[in-house]
């Protein structure tokens, strides 16, 4: 909470930022159902911080290219062997690869 809602605002244009385990497009981490403990927020929190903030841009979204372009980002990650799931959700068992990381750059001070 402190780094999005505290440091995120106060960070000079041109820094970027990195943040794992960011599931966007869906709230909640993959194995919600199978084996959380926590029920971390970080997802939705940053999904709050970016509506509408022309201030922080986007670089990659690890998360949304596997959930919406995995043939793009296989290509350009001939290593990456990528997860299946149901919805946002971890398929039992399956321990391969997910792209959860998220990168963004401020634009503007």
């Amino acid at each position: 909470n402190r780094m999005i809602l505290e440091v995120l605002p106060r960070l000079k244009a041109g820094v970027a930022v990195h943040f794992h385990d960011i599931t966007f497009p869906y709230d909640y981490q993959r194995d919600i159902l199978e084996r959380a403990l926590f029920f971390w927020t970080e997802s939705t929190l940053l999904h709050a911080y970016l509506a509408d903030n022309a201030r922080v841009r986007i670089l990659v979204s690890g998360s949304m290219l596997q959930y919406g372009r995995v043939d793009k980002l296989s290509a350009i990650l001939p290593r990456f062997d990528p997860r299946d799931h149901d919805r946002g959700l971890d398929v039992p068992g399956d321990l391969r690869d997910f792209a959860g990381s998220t990168y963004l750059i401020v634009d503007q001070p």
